[in-house]
């Protein structure tokens, strides 16, 4: 026992008296373990992320490294230099003129760049630019967390250079395997062009919104003046824009660019590129933006590019930046239904029947009293003519506003037909009963018809037809006479009418016809999209056949003896017609949408900011312009 107990004293005294480890081993160890966790979770990461990509593409992540070696390498300072415009052709196969980008793209070499330019770029995309591989690791984490749903940004986390990259080599969808992509061309990028090469492609890329590329193109277009005689405050207003070019789109928005601005400026001013003085005469200086030096009947291109960002939305599933640039730079050949010839006819009968209104708005200096109208030919259910406004050739240099389809006007008694009496019919509604209601557009009958089948029914047609700004709050009795929140547009109005002249059948109104890409694959038509005489195949029963043909012959009322009676279709044409007219209150709005076998035409008359115009009815200038118009198809069909 004293044996034992003897050990235990002496293991005690050993222990007791044994030197301590220095703190600076045990720190060490501790980095040892945290590091060597840090690299397994990475190792980890790696792995899962490795099968990840390898199962979505086919291709590990050192397969698609290596490929980007390889493309990089196949690469020269040409390849990042190039935006190839898209043609549109009108329905004889003859390009329509106007893109909104200067056709002669202005391209600055590195040394003619602004230092105001580079530095404010840097500043709020890339921060680490002059110092890092390609890639930012906060950018790349931001990234994953935005993937896996743990973190709520619609950021990209891309650097300038992995921008570069997205834009020169692959498409604008939002995946986990394309940012891989992205990252691996950018350290290749990285190592094979300059830093200064890299910023010369970043800022002659870069969207400025309005089909406009690279810094050059943006300060004339915008300021009137080449980039280097921007202002501090007017370099960043525009490096804003590319961020989210609908956004800060200037002609539509020009204030909403300036929160970023100022933000650009304070990074600028945070970093050491100006000073606090410089700093504060920019962010108070108040910026006016040059109107567009485009002619302001030029409603065919605007259209036919806007149908064709439509598509690349839908099908390519882009927001509409991504689709903007694709189709702005990415070298579709468009094929379009527009008539030039009609469209010239139909133009010519807005400019002459508002002829007498000459006033102009003392802001914009455009006609006050304006015009649209949207023609679709029945069959194909394709645009061939849209017109948004008076032809004003003395002030060209005014923003091309087209009213067919960006302008959201109240729509009257037109809208009835649509949400009161062809729902009414499919709910057994005798259309005997109510010929005369809708000949003589009677608001009691329309509201006690819509008050029955329910407002939230009659509103629901709407919504089946893409009426983009339907809200819950249209779902009231003021709607069955057009007292909508936000109003219908030309466009759709035209679109709806066409679906009660098919059986109940509605499309996108659209005026692609077909799509080619820059290797000549045809991209959009076929049995996917439409058949081979460009008949949409993308069709939706919204009403029931004998519904919508039974609002048809309840129409032929209002041309043979109701509102529209005044026009005397009858002596003018034997093709039979229907339509409805629609005025608003105070006279601020007035409509007429009819059709034949053969056409639907939608128009609308009124003023940019709605005024009353004593003579202005549904059955008064509309509905004068709808009769001209719809002679002239006829007759050219003929």
């Amino acid at each position: 026992m004293d044996r034992d107990k003897k050990s235990l004293e002496e293991k005690r005294f050993n222990k007791k008296d044994k030197p301590k480890r220095p703190l600076w081993k045990k720190i060490l160890k501790g980095v040892g373990i945290a590091l060597s966790i840090l690299i397994l979770l990475t190792l980890i990461a790696f792995s899962a992320l490795n099968i990840y990509v390898k199962h979505k593409t086919g291709s590990s992540i050192l397969e698609d490294y290596r490929k980007a070696e390889k493309i990089v390498e196949k690469s020269s300072k040409a390849t990042f230099r190039t935006n190839a415009s898209s043609r549109f052709l009108d329905i004889n196969g003859n390009e329509i003129k106007g893109t909104t980008a200067d056709d002669s793209s202005k391209y600055l070499r590195y040394e003619q760049i602004p230092k105001n330019v580079v530095n404010a770029f840097v500043s709020i995309e890339d921060p680490s630019y002059w110092k890092n591989k390609g890639y930012s690791i906060s950018g790349m984490a931001r990234a994953l967390l935005g993937y896996a749903h743990i973190l709520n940004t619609k950021s990209g986390g891309s650097s300038i250079t992995q921008q570069v990259a997205k834009n020169t080599f692959l498409t604008q969808e939002v995946s986990l395997d394309r940012k891989v992509n992205e990252i691996c061309l950018a350290i290749w990028m990285n190592r094979k062009y300059s830093k200064q090469d890299i910023m010369e492609f970043y800022v002659n890329q870069c969207f400025f919104s309005n089909g406009s590329y690279g810094i050059e193109n943006a300060s004339q277009l915008y300021f009137g003046v080449s980039a280097d005689k921007l202002s501090l405050s007017q370099t960043a207003y525009l490096c804003a824009i590319p961020n989210r070019p609908s956004y800060y789109n200037p002609y539509r928005e020009p204030t909403n660019a300036i929160a970023r601005r100022d933000r650009i400026l304070l990074n600028m001013y945070r970093e050491g590129y100006i000073s606090k003085a410089r700093y504060q005469v920019a962010i108070a200086e108040n910026l006016t933006i040059q109107s567009s030096s485009l002619a302001v009947d030029n409603y065919q291109i605007t259209y036919a590019q806007e149908c064709a960002i439509r598509f690349f939305e839908k099908y390519y599933k882009e927001d509409s930046d991504a689709a903007a640039k694709r189709v702005a730079s990415g070298g579709y050949t468009i094929q379009t239904s527009l008539n030039p010839w009609a469209q010239k006819k139909i133009q010519n009968s807005v400019d002459t029947n508002l002829a007498a209104y000459s006033e102009k708005d003392d802001t914009t200096g455009l006609y006050k009293l304006q015009g649209a109208v949207t023609a679709i030919d029945n069959k194909t259910g394709k645009v061939v003519a849209v017109i948004g406004g008076r032809t004003q050739i003395a002030t060209e240099n005014a923003y091309t506003l087209n009213r067919a389809y960006q302008s959201y006007r109240q729509p009257g008694s037109s809208i009835k037909p649509l949400i009161v009496y062809t729902p009414a019919f499919m709910k057994g509604y005798q259309p005997e009963s109510y010929r005369h209601a809708v000949a003589s557009s009677n608001n009691d009958t329309a509201t006690q018809v819509f008050s029955e089948i329910t407002p939230s029914y009659g509103i629901s047609f709407l919504k089946e037809m893409d009426f983009d700004r339907i809200v819950a709050q249209d779902e009231n009795l003021p709607s069955a006479l057009g007292g909508l929140t936000h109003g219908v547009t030309v466009e759709q109005m035209a679109g709806a009418y066409r679906a009660l002249s098919n059986d109940g059948l509605w499309s996108q109104p659209t005026c692609v016809v077909s799509i080619t890409d820059i290797d000549g694959k045809e991209i959009y038509q076929g049995s996917k999209y439409a058949d081979k005489k460009g008949v949409s195949t993308e069709t939706k029963q919204v009403y029931d056949k004998d519904a919508a043909n039974s609002m048809v012959d309840v129409m032929k009322s209002v041309i043979s003896s109701g509102t529209a009676s005044s026009m005397d279709w009858s002596t003018a044409s034997n093709e039979t017609a229907y339509g409805k007219t629609g005025t608003t209150n105070d006279n601020k709005d007035g409509w007429f949408c009819g059709s034949t076998s053969q056409y639907t035409i939608s128009v609308w008359v009124g003023c940019d900011h709605p005024e009353e115009i004593a003579d202005l009815h549904g059955n008064t200038y509309p509905l004068s312009i709808w009769k001209e118009c719809m002679l002239a198809l006829l007759n050219q069909k003929e």
